[in-house]
């Protein structure tokens, strides 16, 4: 493949004689030398058809991928360089991944491993995507180097987790391409470290921002004053209920614990008591607005006997609809707090309302990618018997 209609006369006469490396009597140093000399006078970009090109994607074009990986390693020339190119925008490291150049693509990701997951612009519309982002796709998984270029990239440090555009991330991506070669590879290599991720380092909250420990250490020290000045027994169970799925609602989980701590002692007080607008402490959790759901107080809910099966109803008689605790995390895509269900035994294969209703294609429906790629996850290990 080729991205280039023409040929670059400038260029070429520095390898006059030569269709291929193997038939050049110059040295590779011979060869980088001259490279070197000529972008000192004329830049990193060359003119082809009037359009500037990354000089190191020409040469990988022209055949010259081990002096544009020389030169890569050596600092003369810039990489993740994106330029317009023919109304869309073009990078080495699309052309190392699109063409297959496993050593330009291995330099260039030692040479910049901070830019191992950044975005690259890949057209005018704002559009950018990853490395690994671009190997999600189905473009490229039966090329005989796909393998190779993917380890690289995982061994690099490169994070199929990592969101990029639009929330999404490689693995999300892949699951949504149906690139399950993607998938398979990056489970194998996460499962031969040494220390891969653990079930307990997953199911946890993200920590609170300095502002929001602040929000929560005020909202503590007023409770503990109005405690001090009035009995705590003159505030009503359903004030302190609604304050307490406040809290859970927000990763306010000491506050959380403070007043579960009360309400534990009131008779009017169950687990999956709910306030006016229907809400439980779980249902709470997972409509939280913490990343993933608030997986630590879900978790507390749990050892302290929630119903993780709970139903809620909407509406009255034949327009009467009822829903589950992993639907109503999907607006929110909180895919922790639905890994977390699915893992405790609630239904993620259909609503309980109509099992032609299936709750994977809720999740995609409102682009909750990442619960999505989670139930795919589960519903795949229960078709493999596992």
């Amino acid at each position: 493949m080729s991205f280039f209609k023409c040929v670059c006369f400038s260029i070429a006469v520095l390898f006059a004689g030569a269709s291929s490396a193997q038939d050049s009597e110059q040295s590779l140093e011979q060869e980088v030398s001259k490279m070197i000399t000529h972008i000192e006078n004329e830049g990193q970009f060359i003119d082809v058809a009037g359009t500037p090109v990354h000089i190191g994607v020409y040469l990988m074009q022209f055949g010259k991928v081990n002096v544009a990986t020389e030169l890569l390693k050596k600092g003369v020339i810039e990489g993740f360089v994106s330029f317009p190119f023919e109304g869309a925008y073009l990078s080495d490291a699309q052309v190392a991944i699109v063409e297959g150049h496993l050593d330009y693509f291995k330099a260039l990701i030692k040479r910049y491993p901070d830019k191992i997951d950044a975005p690259i612009k890949v057209s005018d519309n704002g559009d950018n995507v990853t490395i690994l982002g671009l190997l999600s796709t189905n473009q490229h998984k039966d090329k005989i180097f796909y393998e190779s270029l993917l380890l690289s990239a995982l061994k690099a440090g490169a994070d199929p987790r990592a969101e990029v555009d639009k929330g999404l991330s490689p693995l999300v991506m892949a699951s949504s391409f149906g690139n399950n070669k993607f998938i398979r590879i990056v489970g194998n290599y996460e499962n031969s470290l040494p220390n891969p991720m653990t079930e307990s380092d997953f199911f946890k909250n993200p920590s609170l921002t300095t502002a929001e420990l602040l929000d929560e250490q005020g909202v503590i020290d007023a409770f503990i004053e109005l405690g001090s000045e009035n009995s705590s027994n003159e505030i009503s169970t359903k004030a302190l209920h609604n304050l307490w799925v406040k809290m859970i609602t927000k990763g306010y989980n000491s506050m959380a614990d403070i007043l579960y701590n009360e309400l534990s002692t009131r008779d009017d007080f169950s687990i999956d008591m709910r306030t006016e607008k229907g809400l439980s402490g779980l249902i709470a959790s997972g409509m939280s607005q913490v990343y993933g759901g608030n997986v630590d107080y879900a978790l507390k809910l749990i050892k302290f006997g929630t119903d993780v099966h709970q139903v809620i109803q909407f509406g009255d008689g034949e327009g009467a609809y009822e829903t589950n605790v992993i639907e109503l995390a999907l607006p929110s895509d909180n895919h922790k707090f639905v890994a977390l269900m699915i893992k405790n035994g609630v239904n993620f294969l259909h609503s309980p309302s109509s099992k032609s209703s299936l709750i994977i294609d809720m999740a995609i429906r409102q682009k909750a990618y990442r619960s999505a790629f989670i139930i795919k996850t589960a519903i795949e290990k229960q078709a493999a018997g596992s």
